[in-house]
């Protein structure tokens, strides 16, 4: 097992993944590790939210994140949980229909859904040069480190994979590193997103940065019914069409 800290608190060697995969269709994982062994998935919503939005290719945001995390996968290896932290809005309706939408879909998938919320907080804004509301979101970080914590602790998994570029978790990947230096940890970070992940980095196995092409391997379907046809989620129509 390697230690992080051999990299002199810098992040280990970057791994693009690339524009053609491997995805769990067509490849293999671009790594390997001893099997058998559980993997676990902690994605942070937000921060891969927002790192996809900048990309301004709609379509993919309507990622099926279960399939991503699948496409990581080693033979003997199995997904344990995919669990996905976040939040809904309160001050606009038509975003949290869709975000609604998007959650009933990944829930359908097998992703656990964590969902925390909005507080309404006064900070100074440089711009406007006086204090100004601003929504925050509350307990995702915590719930993060808590969830992996325990499974970790629980022995619910081997490997640990965390999609986020926030550095709140860099104690949640030193706590794991020091209490279970047996247990793998990688981190993913979402486009564009590494030069933000250095530190967090320095405390993972290794480090992979996602690209628009792998992502868009993974679309859920446009329309996700029960086994009754029943419409459970639909892409929305500001997103466009695949191809």
């Amino acid at each position: 097992m390697s230690d992080p800290m051999a990299f002199g608190g810098k992040a280990p060697p970057r791994q693009d993944l690339g524009d053609k995969g491997p995805s769990f269709e067509e490849g293999t994982a671009p790594f390997s590790w001893p099997a058998p062994a559980m993997v676990t998935w902690y994605v942070d919503g937000f921060n891969l939210y927002h790192a996809v939005a900048a990309l301004k290719r709609p379509l993919l945001k309507w990622l099926d994140i279960d399939s991503l995390a699948r496409s990581y996968l080693n033979d003997g290896n199995a997904l344990g949980a995919v669990h996905y932290f976040t939040a809904l809005n309160t001050w606009d309706a038509e975003k949290r229909r869709r975000h609604m939408n998007y959650i009933r879909a990944l829930q359908h998938s097998g992703v656990i859904v964590h969902l925390s919320r909005f507080d309404r907080i006064d900070k100074y804004c440089r711009k406007t040069e006086k204090y100004c509301v601003f929504n925050e979101e509350k307990q995702a970080d915590v719930g993060i480190a808590v969830q992996a914590l325990s499974d970790a602790y629980d022995g619910h998994t081997d490997i640990l994979f965390f999609l986020t570029a926030d550095s709140d978790q860099v104690p949640t990947l030193r706590s794991i590193k020091r209490r279970f230096p047996e247990k793998k940890v990688f981190l993913v970070a979402p486009p564009h997103r590494l030069s933000h992940a250095r530190e967090l980095g320095s405390h993972a196995d290794s480090v992979f940065q996602l690209t628009a092409g792998r992502l868009a391997q993974h679309p859920l379907p446009p329309d996700i019914r029960d086994d009754r046809g029943r419409l459970i989620a639909a892409r929305p129509g500001k997103y466009g069409a695949a191809g």
